[in-house]
């Protein structure tokens, strides 16, 4: 997870500010994409967190409080590689002052720890059409594959890196260890749609003490 979160790292609110004013230009818009494809999701696990009856608040009780949710999306803003209909993704924060709310600093993850998956062969390899149809057959059932594992493309491909650099990066580096040239070559530190859901619709309702109690223990997607 690399070295201990401070109160000296990212917070937040400043990279929620760097994802505000990038897609506020001609970047791909991920606001409006989470809009479209992201449909809910839950909490699955939390640390470090404890309900307080009398205030009716969340305090925390350890050192970080890590938030596991799992979040569904239906994408539709762009044509599909893959064939499998629902994408189910585990988000991970893990924050370090849950009383600072967006103000604290943070780690994050989206998508599983599993390692992406890569075609064996391009299509344009086979020689005949029964040749590309059958490489054509496998490549889906390896897009398949990584989606089922709750591995997120552009979170691993756009920003994994650049999480690890900036010590925002929770759990393993399972990229190639070296920056996107091409999917974010200014290196931009911004959170990817399905972060954006849990930030922007997720985090507030356990920041705040308005049926709090009922959002965690709700399991329906």
């Amino acid at each position: 997870m690399g070295n201990r979160l401070t109160g000296k790292d990212w917070t937040i609110q400043e990279v929620l500010y760097i994802s505000n004013q990038m897609y506020g230009t001609k970047v791909d818009n991920k606001m409006s994409r989470k809009d479209i494809d992201v449909k809910g999701g839950r909490i699955t696990l939390k640390t470090n967190l404890t309900w307080n009856p009398s205030t009716k608040t969340f305090e925390q009780s350890g050192r970080d409080v890590k938030l596991v949710f799992k979040i569904k999306s239906d994408p539709t803003s762009y044509v599909k590689n893959d064939t499998v209909k629902t994408h189910y993704f585990p988000v991970t924060f893990l924050i370090h002052r849950w009383d600072l709310g967006f103000n604290s600093t943070f780690r994050w993850r989206t998508g599983s720890n599993f390692k992406w998956k890569k075609n064996r062969r391009k299509i344009s390899e086979g020689k005949t059409p029964a040749e590309k149809d059958s490489i054509r057959e496998d490549n889906l059932k390896t897009t398949n594959l990584n989606i089922r594992r709750g591995i997120q493309a552009q979170f691993i491909f756009n920003l994994m890196w650049i999480c690890k650099k900036e010590n925002c990066l929770f759990g393993p580096m399972t990229c190639e260890n070296r920056p996107p040239s091409i999917t974010n070559p200014k290196h931009l530190l911004y959170l990817d749609k399905h972060a954006l859901f849990c930030v922007l619709h997720l985090l507030p309702k356990l920041f705040a003490n308005e049926s709090v109690k009922k959002f965690v223990s709700n399991d329906n997607l």
